[in-house]
């Protein structure tokens, strides 16, 4: 169990909108989520969302009331000393300061929903360095004291199933573990498979056989026990499970198979009465697998919401919960039909209270296609006039903004390089694919250059020095020459290719159109 504490001194933050009266008891007791799993009123009170119900264990008789933040009694009776379910949360019950009574001594817990408002979320999309940026700020709307505050940004996985890599290496082999989730009306599942991964880390395919380990998994959260007086509050965070499996023992392959079955009850349910209930917001997955005597531990955030778990989110940025103005910048991979989600999550009352948000970047993705074959080309170059931030990654060319937009303004005055070459088209040939990606057509071919002598091809080492007669601007390229043919794609036009060694040189001029055309640089025999 890991407890955390948290001394907080009110008056300095945020002015508490109710008096806090607390008179100390000299019987302390107990409160909880369940029968068994209770809490010492020493470290503090616990907070309730709705559907859950209070628990409490105290020695002796006592008189009890539940008062609440109308001031109305909700229950009330003789106490025996039993653990005893004291009230359940209803949806029509009203938010707020309750108080527990017990005999002449007043303790305050808070009912609470789990909604964080916002007064403003921005968030704006910048490509730079070949990365797409995430810049943000919000301002949250803070009736409390926020704690523990964290903006999180997942990709929105259409899938339910997840892929987390572990430390676990067999025969230099990694092991995956695969999570799948299912949120039913009652209950929620994850199946939790470990798998080898078939390809080695030096990318060459594994044959590895059936292999015996031991696995098991636990869900945990925080549970915050909130002290307070009229100028302090302490909070003592504890971690409790919300379910356990079992150590199972079962043989793991290179295909995801067999697993751990987790049962995750709903809301202000628990799964036994030594666990806690859960609540939306944040958890740890933790998986551990035992193999040849060592246990390896992985520990998964996740972050549970009414009608979706997020496991393994891209990145959770700590961020401070007293300025006005929450602010982020990160770096995220681009992915294809990417959607992000946005979770602001603070823990106030000891309670996630979370803001959530999606948005797409609106990304127009360009491609350069070889007219004749109509194959995407790699190696080019697109310069716009106008100033358009944007980034290649391997074929394809990404700008921020709508499609048809781009398309009829910017392409209409953008010049195309094709191995550092300018093309002919004073305006590019386009046009939008049915996946919505821009394609500009090129007029290429290949140059297949080789050295020869009189006796034919020879071997050396040098560069291959290519430039452009037909441009008005200087264009060249140097590639390097080790005795083999090089082949290259050009757009159409006049070239000049010198070859550059210590012992032997040469050149020739040859034309580029659209097909494949062989060069021979011819040099004396050596």
């Amino acid at each position: 169990m890991k407890i955390f504490v948290i001394f907080l001194a009110l008056l300095l933050i945020i002015p508490l909108v109710h008096s806090q009266v607390q008179i100390e008891n000299s019987t302390s007791f107990r409160t909880g989520y369940s029968s068994e799993k209770l809490f010492s009123s020493d470290l503090g009170m616990l907070s309730y969302v709705r559907g859950e119900t209070i628990w409490l264990q105290v020695s002796g008789s006592h008189m009890i009331e539940l008062h609440n933040k109308e001031g109305n009694v909700v229950s009330g009776y003789v106490y025996d000393g039993h653990p005893t379910s004291i009230y359940t949360f209803e949806e029509s019950d009203i938010l707020g300061t309750w108080r527990l009574i017990i005999d002449n001594s007043v303790y305050e817990l808070e009912l609470v929903d789990q909604l964080l408002e916002v007064e403003e979320n921005i968030v704006e999309f910048l490509l730079m360095n070949d990365s797409l940026i995430v810049k943000g700020e919000i301002r949250p709307i803070f009736t409390d004291i926020p704690l523990e505050s964290e903006m999180i940004i997942a990709k929105n996985r259409k899938s339910d199933f997840t892929t987390v890599q572990t430390e676990l290496v067999i025969e230099r082999t990694n092991t995956n573990i695969g999570i799948t989730y299912n949120i039913g009306e009652k209950e929620t599942t994850l199946f939790i498979q470990p798998y080898i991964d078939n390809v080695r880390s030096e990318g060459e395919y594994s044959e590895i056989g059936l292999q015996n380990i031991y696995a098991w998994a636990e869900l945990t959260s925080e549970i915050a026990l909130v002290k307070k007086t009229e100028s302090s509050r302490f909070t003592t965070y504890v971690d409790e499970p919300i379910v356990e499996t079992d150590r199972t023992y079962f043989e793991i392959t290179d295909v995801a198979r067999k697993g751990i079955n987790m049962t995750i009850p709903g809301p202000g349910l628990t799964d036994e009465p030594w666990t806690v209930p859960l609540k939306y917001g944040r958890a740890l997955l933790s998986v551990y697998l035992e193999f040849e005597g060592q246990i390896f531990v992985n520990r998964i955030p996740v972050i549970i919401l009414e009608d979706k778990i997020i496991i393994n989110p891209e990145l959770i940025i700590q961020v401070n919960s007293f300025e006005d103005k929450i602010e982020y910048r990160e770096i995220i991979k681009i992915e294809e039909n990417m959607e992000l989600e946005f979770l602001l999550i603070s823990k106030i009352n000891g309670i996630d209270r979370i803001f959530y948000y999606t948005d797409r970047p609106a990304l127009t993705k360009i491609n350069v296609i070889d007219r004749t074959n109509n194959e995407k080309l790699e190696k080019y170059n697109i310069v716009f006039e106008e100033k358009i931030e944007s980034i290649k990654i391997n074929q394809t060319t990404y700008i921020i903004g709508d499609q048809e937009l781009i398309n009829m303004r910017n392409l209409a005055n953008a010049k195309l390089f094709i191995n550092s070459f300018s093309t002919f088209d004073s305006i590019l040939d386009s046009r939008m694919n049915e996946d919505g990606i821009i394609e500009i057509i090129a007029n290429v071919g290949i140059a297949r250059i080789q050295v020869i002598d009189s006796t034919g091809s020879i071997s050396g080492n040098g560069e291959i020095v290519i430039r452009k007669l037909d441009s008005d601007t200087e264009e060249f390229l140097i590639t390097e020459w080790n005795g083999s043919d090089v082949r290259m794609i050009l757009p159409e036009g006049r070239y000049l290719a010198r070859l550059e060694s210590e012992n032997i040189q040469g050149e020739t001029e040859f034309e580029i159109f659209t097909d494949e055309k062989e060069v021979s640089i011819l040099v004396d025999s050596m």
